[in-house]
């Protein structure tokens, strides 16, 4: 399990619930790309200065480690 800030955790969970979303890249987003726990997609949206990311099975193992299943959460 990784030390991961609060913001970051959110973020994995928005991704994980929601699917592909679109974020700035900051150092948030950036340590969990580093981390292999998101990916771009390769949309990007030059008006906002944002990319898509999507959650990877990396990252949905580090939440099922912190969290247990996410398919009980989602199924129930």
């Amino acid at each position: 399990m990784h030390k991961l800030p609060p913001t970051s955790i959110y973020r994995l969970r928005s991704l994980a619930a929601a699917g592909p979303r679109f974020y700035q890249v900051n150092a948030f987003t950036r340590r969990l790309e580093v981390l292999g726990m998101i990916c771009p997609t390769g949309r990007t949206n030059p008006e906002d200065r944002t990319a898509e990311y999507r959650i990877t099975d990396a990252g949905l193992a580090e939440l099922e480690e912190r969290y247990g299943s996410l398919r009980a959460h989602k199924d129930g």
